[in-house]
């Protein structure tokens, strides 16, 4: 998903896997470049939110609870 926010673009991409491949960045890097995204995130459906490949990655669980 993409949005605007205080005039910036951001993405958020939303997997449902416990797992996370590497090319789901390869994907957020696509597009962050093709039209200047400023902010990446993703979520998923693991139990632990932790930093990989320069992209805050949140716990579906952390997201529900905030």
């Amino acid at each position: 998903m993409v949005f605007e926010e205080d005039g910036e673009l951001s993405q958020l991409e939303i997997k449902m896997g416990k797992t996370i491949m590497s090319k789901t960045f390869s994907a957020l890097n696509y597009l962050q470049t093709l039209i200047g995204i400023s902010q990446s995130s993703l979520v998923y459906g693991g139990d632990d939110s932790y930093q990989r490949s320069g992209y805050p990655v949140f716990s579906w669980k952390e997201v529900a609870n905030n």
